[in-house]
């Protein structure tokens, strides 16, 4: 099965060959010059929120990395998560073993999508991201620990941090709570604006029995 996965994967790049998501330049989907472009921010503290104990940042929401995520959220380019994971990894001191940064016995969890949006999207590029960051330190992942179980509206039309809160208060449930019980969670999510997605995570699973709940963001906005 890899063997004919790696043989339609070839043909594909051969008939369709990767365009850079930045600049449409033929040869990978993130080109080298593009990638040199992104800023690494690396902004990692305490929060004054009452359940999420760090966030780490990786970039600022502009430029580049703004045109990236668009890409890989809205025109379906998944591929973008492997490079951009490498990246994200990179910036914050994530490899082999060191996932530990985050606890004694971390667990990353992907912000989850609400199961219509996943439908309509097919994937979940926070998951995709989580997935690589799991690949590059060997950590250990649950795509399934978190679910969204309310569907909120667009937190681009919420405009105050308490109006995000509000939105999205009771939007996050932990499936199976012995998974996260005395566990130090790593979320992961692509963006983060006002942290009212990750702090109604952070939620669920501190009542959920979590230990700690880290996150990491690729960019904040």
């Amino acid at each position: 099965m890899d063997y004919l996965n790696h043989t339609l994967r070839w043909f594909a790049e051969l008939l369709w060959p990767s365009r850079c998501a930045a600049c449409s330049t033929l040869g990978a989907v993130l080109c080298g010059a593009c990638l040199a472009t992104l800023t690494p921010l690396n902004e990692r503290g305490r929060t004054q929120s009452a359940y999420l104990d760090s966030l780490t940042a990786a970039s600022p929401m502009r430029g580049t990395m703004e045109i990236l995520i668009y890409a890989l959220k809205y025109r379906g380019m998944q591929q973008l998560a492997i490079p951009l994971g490498d990246w994200m990894a990179g910036v914050i001191g994530l490899r082999r073993d060191t996932a530990r940064m985050f606890g004694a016995n971390p667990l990353i969890v992907p912000v989850p999508l609400h199961p219509s949006r996943l439908r309509e999207r097919d994937y979940n590029q926070a998951a995709l991201l989580a997935r690589q960051l799991a690949i590059v330190s060997m950590g250990t992942i649950d795509t399934m620990a978190l679910a969204r179980v309310r569907k909120t509206h667009s937190q681009v039309r919420t405009h105050s941090r308490v109006e995000r809160l509000d939105n999205m208060r009771g939007a996050f449930a932990v499936v199976h709570p012995e998974t996260v019980t005395d566990r130090d969670i790593v979320l992961v999510d692509d963006v983060c604006t006002t942290g009212a997605t990750l702090e109604d995570c952070a939620r669920a699973l501190k009542e959920s029995g979590a230990r700690l709940v880290s996150a990491i963001v690729l960019a904040r906005g």
